[in-house]
């Protein structure tokens, strides 16, 4: 019984990681499964960081999407939205993959790992664990790469089902949260406050513009050697005298 789940975990895990790399055979094994060889062999790489993205307004969208039309209609849009987002999300970290890991980082005559482990990727949600030097611009690249290409695959999507409103006349936006911690940090409360972030990041971004919440990203390095909620953080760490704030 074992075997078998070994057998069937790889089968899934392989399937997953073409939806970043494409049916590349010599790519597949130079994932890493132990963080140790995202964070490197150098004695002063000792940081990773875990990225959570997430799609701006989903509830709202939807909603927008289906007044006033059937039920029988609203499953089909729905179902024809879920099939583009989906592949516009898996798409998009394909190219932001390809544009910040180089070709070097994954040349199948190297030995070393590649420094990039994606954990979540489906619907509007990205979760992955890479190299801390990399996240930022891989984060950035993600949404870039994602508003480009949700304008451009609902392009038709008001058309093709039939929609009066607007919905899709500017694409979709996303936001992400990015936590950087110590490779020996506990791995479940770096994805904790990855969400956090992601979350302090979207509600920040509404107050900027609820028509069109623009994409962003919030970070924080985690120094304490104790886990606490990002509020208590921001109060703890990231805040001076007279309402000065430093996140």
């Amino acid at each position: 019984a074992q075997f078998l789940k070994h057998i069937a975990a790889n089968k899934g895990n392989r399937k997953f990681l073409f939806k970043i790399i494409g049916r590349n055979e010599q790519v597949i094994d130079k994932f890493p499964f132990d963080i140790g060889d995202i964070v490197g062999d150098e004695e002063n790489i000792s940081w990773i960081a875990v990225i959570h993205a997430d799609g701006n307004n989903l509830g709202q969208i939807i909603m927008n999407m289906t007044r006033g039309i059937s039920q029988k209609d609203s499953l089909n849009t729905i179902k024809n939205f879920s099939k583009i987002l989906n592949e516009t999300t898996e798409k998009a970290a394909k190219n932001a993959f390809e544009k910040i890991i180089t070709a070097e980082m994954i040349s199948a005559s190297k030995n070393e790992k590649i420094p990039f482990r994606p954990v979540v990727l489906g619907g509007d949600d990205l979760t992955a664990i890479i190299r801390a030097d990399l996240a930022l611009d891989f984060t950035e690249a993600f949404l870039d790469e994602f508003e480009r290409l949700s304008k451009a695959n609902f392009s038709t999507f008001n058309k093709d089902n039939k929609l009066s409103n607007n919905t899709f006349t500017n694409g979709m936006t996303a936001c992400a949260g990015i936590a950087y911690i110590k490779a020996n940090y506990p791995f479940h409360y770096g994805v904790t406050l990855a969400e956090a972030l992601c979350k302090e990041a979207k509600r920040i971004s509404k107050n900027i513009s609820e028509e069109l919440i623009p994409s962003s990203i919030m970070f924080h390095k985690v120094h304490a050697g104790f886990v606490e909620e990002y509020e208590d953080i921001i109060d703890a760490e990231l805040t001076a005298k007279d309402g000065v704030y430093f996140n």
